[in-house]
């Protein structure tokens, strides 16, 4: 519900579909708490576009079965809003503004536990949605490697879009 909520204010603040944020923000976790086993036999059933890394990971796949959930088990057929759910946990180059709501929402929502740079980003989110959502993806990124965890690709060019495109 918080997710929900901050996309819905950060769409209102940003100039995009309030609706739309908030049903995505609503749904982004859809397939959250799906076993993992199940997450990938739904992906492979339906040929979802997962690369081995997605299938490998639970924190990955859940975004990429999760919007083929929100379609198949809520009617859900608003591209707008699939888009979102789908790439709310890696991002991706192009993405639109609407996606970047609840992506960023998922990261700076209230109830989210401290991170470092939560406070940082909620407070630049007041003023820019593109810069506010680099500052998270950029602060994840370094807290993955940090841990030496694996770091999706699409990540890291999300990344290097945002900084083409922030002026």
């Amino acid at each position: 519900m918080a997710v929900a909520h901050t996309a819905r204010q950060l769409a209102l603040r940003f100039g995009e579909d309030a609706l739309k944020a908030e049903q995505a923000g609503l749904l982004h976790d859809c397939a959250k708490s799906i076993p993992l086993p199940e997450m990938q036999r739904i992906a492979l059933e339906h040929h979802l576009d997962a690369d081995d890394a997605f299938l490998a990971s639970g924190a990955l796949l859940h975004a990429v079965v999760g919007a083929w959930i929100a379609t198949h088990q809520f009617g859900v057929s608003d591209p707008d809003v699939l888009e979102a759910i789908r790439y709310h946990n890696t991002g991706h180059p192009g993405m639109s503004r609407l996606a970047i709501c609840v992506a960023l929402a998922d990261s700076i929502e209230p109830t989210r536990e401290p991170y470092p740079y939560l406070q940082e980003a909620r407070k630049l989110a007041e003023s820019s949605l593109e810069k506010a959502f680099l500052l998270s993806l950029e602060r994840t990124s370094a807290y993955v490697q940090s841990k030496g965890a694996y770091l999706h690709p699409r990540t890291t060019d999300t990344i290097a879009w945002l900084k083409s495109i922030i002026k």
